[in-house]
């Protein structure tokens, strides 16, 4: 493809036309991208895996759930279901779908609790400030973190 067709009006009216008509495929849900974002911030190597470990203890900090809870010792067993211990790994396809299964378990056991539901999902969707991140209050770096200045310019 020349170089001044790649980029120009007519392929990105091309890629918008075959968005349009949903030739591109259905764009992934909010759960599909957390759950995407989260591998890939457990697969620090880029190797395609991760270690179980990784994914627990992620899930430990965004969730601020205790390593003991019942419903992470249930996501474990169901990560590492051939008691491998800290070399177990899994692949994307499994997370993917091991994970979706556990939500899906946890919502119907009562669901997910707000804090944790929160959190979990404010790793991709929150438009405020992380807390605790002073840096982040200054008007300069606030587009770095979805926000605009609430002060009305002068």
């Amino acid at each position: 493809v020349p170089e001044s067709r790649a980029g120009g009006p007519t392929a990105k009216m091309y890629l918008w036309d075959q968005l349009e008509e949903g030739s591109l495929g259905t764009l992934l849900s909010l759960e599909e991208q957390i759950l995407n974002s989260t591998f890939e911030a457990c697969d620090t190597q880029k190797t395609g895996l991760v270690a179980v470990t990784h994914v627990l203890a992620y899930l430990e900090a965004v969730t601020g759930q205790d390593p003991q809870d019942a419903r992470l010792q249930t996501l474990a067993c169901n990560l590492d279901p051939n008691g491998e211990g800290p070399q177990a790994t899994v692949d994307l396809d499994t997370f993917l779908t091991v994970m979706r299964d556990w939500i899906a378990a946890c919502q119907l056991d009562g669901g997910l609790e707000l804090e944790e539901e929160t959190a979990f999902k404010g790793a991709l969707t929150s438009q405020q400030p992380p807390s605790g991140c002073p840096e982040a209050e200054e008007p300069a770096n606030l587009e770095s973190f979805g926000g605009e200045d609430p002060r009305a310019e002068l």
